[in-house]
């Protein structure tokens, strides 16, 4: 077989091509320090480091899911931790005011006691950004989740707290799947933090949701400030002293309940000034509806007692009136109800906090676990793509030397050309 000239140039441009081209590619490789920049240069290398790609970029906003959690569940458990103090200043004051005190005292207790209801819907307000914590998803309500309002329903004017928010959960994945606030919300509504909350429609027809824990103690504050009595027996009702008391001091009675007639209205009462020691009859008594009671002829006070069909014998009231004042504070109503419901708001948010703080142990400990899965992938995608800078450069200095022999041997085999026979 004949070798042209031809032949050998071929040959020649062929091998001097591929070692450029391999000499070019350690080249660019060197250049980023990544063996492949098309999948063809390896399709199994490209692959994985696609694939490596996507589980960092999802396990990097897994992690900034959780550490946003975090932040959320801290700002949360911190409120819950001032809703817990104040309510244990609220049980305090309460059994300060149990004691025999002065009426302007009384008062002054009622209004410490509604100076911590406004830190408590300040404090249930919190925010991260524009975001209320304790509202559910509606979680951008204009003025807060919660709001202290004068309502008047059923003609009587008084002060709510109003709950504006929802009942909803706030998720924050830190997997892939559907999103399912059983596992991974980062919230607890209104209702969880202050109990169930009960529907109250004004007179004018609209309707709010007020939140349990604010609801008792402004009971506690009225009690205190207004000197409301409240029936203590377990049937609820009403009853309300009318008159100045003549005594000279402070003095408390127990009104109990001896006959009723057919009509549920009281026709027989004795009273004690001495929690129960002992007893005597009442002055006078005049049926009707209410029923009213003079507990002590010339004590200048009347019980008046709105009498139904569930009057019954053995009902007492309890209640304690000032020299000159028709207003009364009940401190059985305060020594048992009273502390008894801030006990069971306090008992509410300690539940809502240890939920917070179970939520803020998974996230923590979800989040570690997820540092620890980004470093693991970043050294897998490091040894797929990362090239041995060593190892390239040796091959690089081999290539060139191969391209330069290259080179070398064309300059030789050219064919000759017309100049060199010009020469």
């Amino acid at each position: 077989m004949r070798v042209s000239n031809n032949m050998m140039y071929s040959g020649f441009l062929s091998s001097y091509n591929k070692s450029l081209d391999m000499m070019n590619q350690v080249q660019q490789q060197l250049s980023d320090g990544k063996i492949v920049h098309r999948a063809s240069d390896d399709p199994v290398r490209a692959f994985r480091s696609l694939r490596f790609d996507v589980d960092l970029t999802m396990n990097t906003q897994y992690t900034q899911n959780s550490k946003d959690a975090t932040e959320w569940l801290n700002s949360s458990d911190s409120a819950l931790s001032d809703f817990s103090s104040v309510l244990i200043s609220a049980k305090e004051t309460t059994i300060q005011a149990v004691s025999a005190n002065p009426t302007v005292s009384m008062q002054a207790l009622g209004s410490k006691i509604d100076g911590m209801i406004n830190q408590l819907v300040t404090t249930a307000n919190t925010q991260i950004g524009e975001r209320y914590v304790f509202a559910g998803q509606k979680d951008q309500v204009p003025g807060g989740p919660f709001e202290r309002k004068s309502l008047t329903v059923g003609g009587v004017t008084k002060d709510y707290v109003v709950y504006k928010g929802d009942l909803n959960k706030i998720s924050m994945p830190i997997q892939s799947g559907p999103a399912d606030p059983k596992k991974d919300s980062v919230n607890v509504t209104g209702a969880d933090v202050f109990g169930p909350l009960n529907a109250v429609t004004d007179d004018g027809g609209t309707a709010y949701q007020i939140a349990g824990v604010f609801s008792d103690l402004l009971d506690v504050k009225n009690q205190l400030t207004a000197g409301t009595p409240t029936q203590s027996n377990s049937l609820g009702g009403a009853a309300s002293v009318s008159g100045l008391y003549t005594g000279a001091a402070r003095q408390s009675f127990q009104v109990q309940i001896t006959g009723v007639n057919a009509m549920g209205q009281v026709s027989g009462a004795n009273y004690s000034t001495d929690s129960g020691a002992t007893w005597a009859a009442v002055s006078s008594i005049t049926t009707g509806t209410p029923s009213s009671i003079v507990p002590v002829a010339g004590s200048g006070i009347t019980l008046d007692i709105g009498t139904s069909a569930n009057t019954t014998v053995g009902d007492k009231y309890s209640f304690t009136v000032d020299p000159g004042a028709g207003s009364v504070t009940d401190t059985t109503w305060l020594s048992n109800t009273g502390l008894a419901n801030i006990d069971k708001g306090h008992s509410q948010i300690l539940l809502a906090q240890s939920q917070i703080g179970a939520r803020q142990a998974s996230y923590e400990m979800a989040q570690n676990m997820m540092l620890q899965d980004n470093t693991t992938i970043s050294d897998n995608q490091s040894a797929n793509d990362d090239l041995d800078i060593a190892k390239a450069t040796i091959d690089f200095k081999n290539d060139q030397n191969v391209y330069n022999a290259a080179l070398s041997v064309g300059a030789k085999i050219m064919p000759t050309s017309l100049v060199d026979y010009l020469k």
